[in-house]
Order: C-alpha cells, then structure tokens, then sequence
C-alpha cells in the first residue's frame, strides 16, 4: 500500500461534489473517490475554514498547513468518525486569523 495526495487549489463553494480519482500502482490501477464538501464561515469574531471527506479507509489523519509555511499556530478541532460499513468521515475546523490574511491555507489527510 501506498499514499497518494490529492491538491486543489483556488477552492470555490461551487466545487463541492464527488470526485473519482484513478491511481495506478504495481498491483494495477485502482479509483477511489473523494467527496469535497466546501463550507466557508465568515464572521465578524472569527474566521473559519472546514475540511472534511467521507468514505475513507483505513482511518485517516489530517493536517493543516500553510502556503507559505509559516509559524503560525493553528487552532483546530479534528473528529473522525466510523460507519457501520467499517469506513471513515473526517472533519476539521479551523480558526484563521486575521495576520494570516497573506496567506493559503491548506488540509491534507493521510493515514
């Protein structure tokens, strides 16, 4: 088994749905789908970003970084829950401050 990364940059609410992606490796090629579900929450006190997909195996962990790297702490709240079909749904919560308005915010989850 292996890890592969999928980027996407410049996310819009309008991208949210189901994507196939198509993996090839030495035991021949495979698919997997990822569901993208964008939710942006902007509000005078705070500002905030979710990352979530559903349907993963095996459990997987996700991180926060940012483009630039910086030294920023990042303030998040992380849940992973497991469905009765034995697959996983991720979900992250992250408060963005005002000082990091340069720059991009990124999540990627990985076992």
């Amino acid at each position: 088994m292996g890890n592969a990364s999928l980027l996407l940059t410049e996310v819009k609410v309008e991208d949210q749905g189901r994507y196939e992606c198509f993996i090839n490796s030495n035991s021949g090629p495979k698919e997997s789908f990822i569901n993208l579900k964008v939710d942006v929450n902007i509000s005078q006190v705070e500002n905030s970003i979710i990352c979530s997909s559903e349907g993963i195996y095996p459990r997987p962990n996700l991180t926060w970084f940012t483009i630039p790297s910086s030294n920023t702490s990042l303030q998040n709240r992380t849940t992973v829950l497991q469905t009765e079909e034995q697959l996983y749904s991720i979900s992250s919560f992250l408060v963005v401050s005002d000082s990091g308005s340069d720059l991009i915010y990124s999540c990627g989850a990985g076992r």
